[in-house]
């Protein structure tokens, strides 16, 4: 009796999950790729837009040192930026982002994220010229806002982004545990490093004063807060078991991360199979690499206009 009460089941409840299933794919809009730019960029890693520019120019971040600007219908022949020759770019280095202060249409200022020539990652503030497709020459290269140095050439992290909070203006970025495997100067859960963190900076003070919002990352490529609501989302590259997205409610602070001691909900037991941060955060999503996928580089909750399904 029971396998027939079974049976019975399986064939109520397939007919039923296929119309479920068709339900939300009609309740989908068609989504296509469609190519934008096709010729004058090299490496591209991101695009940014100045907030209160009314012109729709896309500010397009290139590996090699330089940003572009694409105006609609082209991409400029004279870089916005040209810092070629005070960074590093092989492999994973290189300019990694930029982002523009609120406040960038009365300043001027917006900032960017790179390796220098030491190998170190920085984070420089510089500002638009007199011509608002052309910034001022580098202030003084030995002089940006922070530098952390270190010892491999890998896991730079590398992505900033504004957030006002309380009236101040923070520029938030993560950092890479510093490179090589298994996170071997255990940066990434060392307080006292800067390293394998997402760090939270008051810019408008000066000097600038920095902050820990959260540890234990590995090489957090790209992030995002969602625009409505203030959480972050933050794409943790892998290092062999587990691609992770880790999540964080707007207004909290203090997440462990939990590498090297673990990645993704795998305990990483060829560091220490009784290492175990106490108050961890997990990730809400985790996927096998390379089996079923390539490394997680972020992405962006959906808060436009056009696709109300889309929604969240």
């Amino acid at each position: 009796m029971r396998q027939e009460h079974f049976h019975r089941l399986q064939v109520v409840f397939l007919p039923v999950l296929i119309l479920f299933l068709q339900a939300i794919a009609r309740s989908q809009p068609a989504i296509a790729y469609e190519p934008l730019i096709s010729s004058g960029l090299s490496s591209p890693v991101e695009v940014a837009s100045a907030p209160g520019d009314a012109t729709g120019r896309l500010f397009i971040v290139e590996k090699g040192g330089t940003i572009k600007i694409w105006n609609g219908s082209e991409v400029s022949a004279t870089p916005f930026l040209d810092i070629s020759a005070i960074i590093t770019s092989n492999g994973e280095r290189g300019l990694l982002s930029m982002a523009f202060h609120p406040d960038y249409a009365s300043n001027g200022y917006f900032f960017i994220y790179y390796t220098d020539d030491e190998g170190s990652v920085a984070v420089a503030r510089y500002v638009v010229s007199s011509n608002p497709d052309i910034a001022e020459p580098e202030p003084d290269p030995a002089t940006p806002l922070i530098t952390i140095p270190k010892s491999f050439s890998n896991h730079n992290g590398g992505h900033l982004q504004f957030r006002t909070e309380g009236g101040v203006n923070y520029l938030y970025f993560a950092t890479g545990d510093g490179g090589s495997s298994n996170d071997p100067d255990n940066n990434a859960q060392n307080p006292a490093s800067l390293l394998g963190k997402m760090i939270r900076m008051n810019v408008d003070a000066m000097p600038v004063t920095t902050e820990q919002w959260a540890i234990g990352l590995r090489n957090p490529f790209r992030w995002s807060f969602d625009r409505s609501t203030g959480d972050i989302w933050i794409g943790d590259v892998g290092q062999g078991e587990k691609e992770e997205v880790n999540f964080r409610e707007g207004g909290s602070s203090g997440a462990n991360y939990g590498w090297r001691c673990f990645e993704g909900t795998v305990q990483n037991t060829d560091v220490d199979p009784l290492c175990d941060p106490p108050g961890k955060v997990v990730p809400v999503f985790e996927y096998d690499n390379p089996d079923a996928g390539s490394s997680v580089i972020g992405g962006y909750v959906y808060r436009g206009d056009e696709f109300a399904t889309l929604q969240g």
